[in-house]
């Protein structure tokens, strides 16, 4: 009896190894209330330059040092408090400063007393920007700071020079901007910048000459009445990825080297995505393409065929995604890959934080041991064990 059983866990193994739907190397640990995180559902991740992480949620901003958490909240006896719990975003801004988004506007937090300011348009005006409404900032490679407010084109500032460059929409001037509604910027390996403006138009903006060289349409050609607010990802080989966090319209992949478009969303016929609805993507060390969904688990896209697994939750696994509803992911400079959910805290991952995947029995894993008494190993030709 025993030998049948070794045998059968030696095959059941070896399937896994080929199985792509739910690959037991991604074992995840887990942040939520329990820990002393405020609120389970996680809207937005971001390490700042002193390698804090901060959390965003739905009542009160995190900080959280790989031990404990400092949590940040709004208090109406306290003047620099948060001006509301509900966090949208969390960006750095010039002298690295953080700037959080809430429901009610823009703060900016000081370190040194822990206090937030709520004069953003003081702030601001310091950049030439009329307005508070932001959708994003970002710092590029050379230490420029680019802001995009809400259909008012593109300011970048030079953090050296204190010069700020405003980027429009001419009418007549196609190595201006397409428009004055840009929705997101992401920066290329070169140094250039894409933007995708709404409605689907994406241009990349040369670095040197601050002029728009060239437009991708294949978005809004496929979309020409719908007003769609794309966000961007660059990928390591310079291939960009857009998505709409507010449509279910899958994932947009464009190779400006190779001249490929693709669209890939659930009625793909080969390789189909789980779920339509993308929160966010990340590349991990490996060059595995992360898709963030909504209750689709996280999607791995191997660049190499476009193959696709996906990492979903157990119930009866605390190793595996503690939610399908993902609603952010962050890759730190460290390699960890932080995923928020919406009802389950964070779930990271990293190869060296669990080192021994654990390959058991689970009713909802069709693929893994079928039983959970193992009594025998062996060494096959490529060293993994069995």
């Amino acid at each position: 009896m025993k030998y049948k059983i070794s045998l059968c866990v030696l095959f059941t193994l070896f399937i896994n190894h080929l199985v792509l739907a739910q690959s037991e190397q991604y074992q995840f640990s887990q942040l939520s209330i329990a820990n002393g995180l405020s609120h389970n559902q996680v809207t937005c991740i971001y390490r700042d330059s002193k390698g804090f992480m901060w959390f965003g949620t739905l009542s009160g901003l995190n900080r959280y040092d790989g031990y404990k958490f400092k949590i940040f909240k709004h208090n109406d006896h306290d003047p620099g408090s948060l001006d509301d719990d509900f966090i949208v975003r969390v960006f750095e801004g010039p002298s690295h400063q953080l700037w959080v988004q809430t429901h009610n506007g823009l703060n900016i937090y000081n370190p040194l007393t822990e206090h937030f300011e709520h004069n953003v348009l003081k702030k601001l005006s310091f950049f030439s920007i009329p307005d508070s409404l932001i959708r994003t900032i970002k710092e590029d490679r050379l230490g420029n700071f680019w802001f995009l407010p809400t259909n008012l084109g593109v300011y970048k500032f030079n953090a050296v020079t204190k010069k700020v460059t405003h980027f429009v929409h001419k009418t007549g001037d196609t190595t201006a901007l397409y428009s004055n509604a840009t929705t997101d910027i992401a920066e290329d390996r070169n140094g250039d910048f894409w933007l995708a403006q709404i409605g689907g138009v994406l241009e990349k903006l040369d670095h040197k000459s601050g002029k728009i060289i060239q437009r991708v349409y294949n978005i809004s050609k496929l979309n020409p009445y719908e007003k769609v607010n794309l966000k961007l990802f660059i990928d390591k080989q310079n291939d960009l990825w857009a998505f709409d966090t507010s449509n279910p319209v899958g994932v947009y992949y464009i190779s400006p080297s190779k001249n490929e478009f693709k669209h890939i969303d659930k009625s793909s016929p080969s390789n189909p995505l789980n779920a339509d609805l993308i929160s966010d993507i990340i590349q991990d060390d490996k060059n595995m393409i992360w898709i963030a969904t909504d209750h689709g688990g996280i999607n791995i896209l191997n660049k190499s065929d476009f193959k696709i697994q996906y990492l979903v939750n157990r119930e009866d696994d605390n190793k595996s995604l503690g939610q399908n509803s993902t609603i952010s992911i962050y890759k730190d400079n460290s390699g960890i890959i932080w995923v928020g959910t919406y009802k389950q805290g964070v779930s990271y991952y990293h190869d060296n934080i669990i080192k021994f995947p654990l390959y058991k029995h689970h009713l909802t894993n069709p693929h893994g041991l079928s039983y959970n008494d193992v009594n025998k190993f062996t060494e096959d030709d490529r060293a993994i064990y069995g």
